[in-house]
């Protein structure tokens, strides 16, 4: 899944269904990685799914994958010096700072 983010910009996310579910109300589980996380490959993220739930699983932009596995939403707006972390990514103009749009 994409949707829109700060600036119009993609974030992306993996949504898994319990198998043979077919448009059914299902209860749903919302996962927002957070800090340095990736959200992963899709085969990693199936327990929510097996349980019976639709698992929606987000990941913050430009963040990479400091820990994790990969598949990481990267952030259209660019990069630049930062460390550690994002935490200073951008901080030299107010326009691109990173946090600006979180």
């Amino acid at each position: 899944m994409t949707f829109a983010g700060f600036d119009g910009q993609p974030v992306k996310a993996w949504v898994t269904r319990p198998a043979g579910s077919q448009g059914d109300a299902l209860p749903a589980v919302v996962e927002y990685i957070g800090y340095g996380g990736g959200r992963g490959f899709a085969h990693e993220r199936l327990a929510w799914a097996a349980a019976g739930f639709v698992h929606l699983v987000m990941d913050s932009r430009g963040q990479g994958s400091t820990w994790g596995s990969g598949a990481h939403t990267p952030d259209e707006a660019g990069s630049g010096p930062a460390a550690p972390g994002v935490m200073t990514r951008g901080v030299e103009d107010p326009e691109r700072y990173y946090y600006a749009g979180s």
